[in-house]
């Protein structure tokens, strides 16, 4: 991330800020919101940097300052070393961080209430924004009192090089993960997930510092691809197969939940599981997330092992679900709901392969044309909701068809065979034995046991 300071008047930008997007909702809280500062005061700094490192701090005093309570920016200036620097202080009367967790509050994805919902991560970046800044950032704080933050940077020129002024410094990394990086091995090791790079992850998140270091993370775990709003988004899916989306909730352009829906009423899509983050965490909110066809909720801020837990639990529930489906006997998977437009499709791909048992000649080509799909749509909605390649999915069938023919002793091997579609009683016992691990009269004899 790039340093580009200008001189500007940055007591006006910080009231600008708190008027336009703070005081709307103090009034709406009935909460008593003021901002002490000089008139003016020019000073060196980055309008990028500062809008985030403010509005993440505000944001969060708001969540947690209860209605007629108070919040107060205060805005002072001291001289250390012949430098001017700016002093900001947020307080505000809220729950307050007790003692314990206050070593631990710039940690990363440090996932408790006393993290920053704006943005997910916590106030592990808001430290960082502010140490590219060159400047600190401390907290005072009490239980049932409230929280002090201050922020303290430089605003004279001498402490910015000429690069820095004009915006043109070697971008610096927020988060860097190196190899043998602690939220890697915690990622990795303490999730128990091992690398699986033919899974294909789609990040869809506006926020491109957090989009950054969610990409870096689940990089080492999956293909991971990068959106920043629910339009680039559904241009990617389209030109990739994806087998999870993560996305965040509140985005320009197209939000997540918009997204979440066009994606669950697409027949191409609706087979990708959605994991939807947010900083919103009121019921009413997962509901609707869960209304929109969101697969899973998690509210931000979160930990990073949570998120890869739950993304891994998506990932191997559906092959949990997959492997059950072609290991039984059941036509019909388990856990897919009829009446889903999944259900749907399923049951009329099911339907088609039955009423052709008996069709020597009948594809997985001739599935497409009576599915009226296209190649590329069939092979991936039927690969998605069952494990199986459509070719794979018609033999399966036939062989579950002619199980059930066995256990009711409907004719010999070979009449059976002829039933579901083979025209080689060999062939078919061979297709037997290599997906039931016995042949059709070794399963014909201890079905009658």
């Amino acid at each position: 991330m790039k340093l580009g300071v200008k001189h500007a008047d940055l007591v006006a930008f910080v009231t600008n800020i708190c008027r336009n997007n703070f005081e709307p909702l103090a009034k709406e809280r009935h909460i008593q919101f003021s901002i002490d500062a000089p008139e003016t005061l020019t000073a060196w700094f980055d309008e990028d940097k500062i809008d985030k490192i403010l509005f993440n701090i505000l944001s969060n005093a708001f969540k947690h300052t209860p209605a007629r309570g108070t919040i107060k920016v205060i805005v002072q200036t001291a001289i250390k070393q012949d430098i001017e620097y700016v002093k900001l202080f947020i307080s505000d009367t809220g729950s307050g961080i007790s003692q314990e967790r206050i070593p631990f509050i710039f940690n990363r994805f440090f996932g408790d209430e006393i993290g920053i919902e704006s943005n997910g991560i916590g106030l592990s970046l808001t430290k960082e924004l502010v140490e590219i800044h060159k400047g600190t950032i401390s907290v005072e704080s009490e239980l049932n009192k409230g929280t002090t933050f201050v922020v303290e940077f430089p605003i004279d020129s001498q402490k910015y090089t000429t690069g820095e002024r004009e915006g043109n410094e070697q971008e610096v990394q927020l988060f860097p993960i190196s190899e043998n990086s602690d939220l890697d091995h915690a990622a990795i090791v303490a999730s128990s997930v091992a690398p699986n790079p033919d899974i294909v992850v789609l990040i869809v998140e506006d926020n491109v510092d957090l989009l950054m270091v969610l990409g870096n993370t689940l990089s080492r775990l999956y293909k991971v691809l990068k959106a920043t709003n629910g339009i680039e988004a559904l241009k990617v899916i389209k030109e990739n197969d994806v087998d999870l989306i993560i996305s965040d909730v509140m985005m320009p352009e197209m939000d997540g939940l918009t997204l979440c829906k066009t994606i669950k009423q697409d027949i191409d899509y609706s087979h990708t599981p959605v994991l939807l983050l947010t900083a919103k965490n009121q019921i009413a909110d997962r509901i609707e997330s869960y209304n929109a066809g969101a697969d899973a909720y998690i509210s931000k801020p979160f930990e990073m092992e949570v998120l890869v837990a739950r993304i891994n639990s998506l990932i191997m529930n559906r092959q949990k679900r997959n492997n059950e489906y072609r290991s039984s006997l059941n036509i019909h998977p388990k856990g897919t709901e009829n009446d889903s437009m999944d259900g749907i499709f399923l049951r009329q791909a099911i339907q088609v392969v039955e009423e052709n048992l008996a069709n020597f000649d009948f594809t997985h080509d001739q599935l497409i044309d009576a599915m009226n799909n296209s190649k590329s749509t069939l092979y991936r909605k039927i690969k998605s909701l069952t494990g199986l390649s459509p070719s794979e999915f018609v033999r399966n069938i036939r062989l579950k068809h002619a199980c059930i023919m066995l256990k009711n002793e409907t004719g010999n091997v070979s009449d059976i065979a002829y039933s579901v579609g083979f025209n080689d009683p060999k062939y078919f016992s061979t297709c037997f034995k290599a997906e039931l691990g016995v042949t059709p009269r070794e399963f014909s004899k201890n079905s009658s046991i």
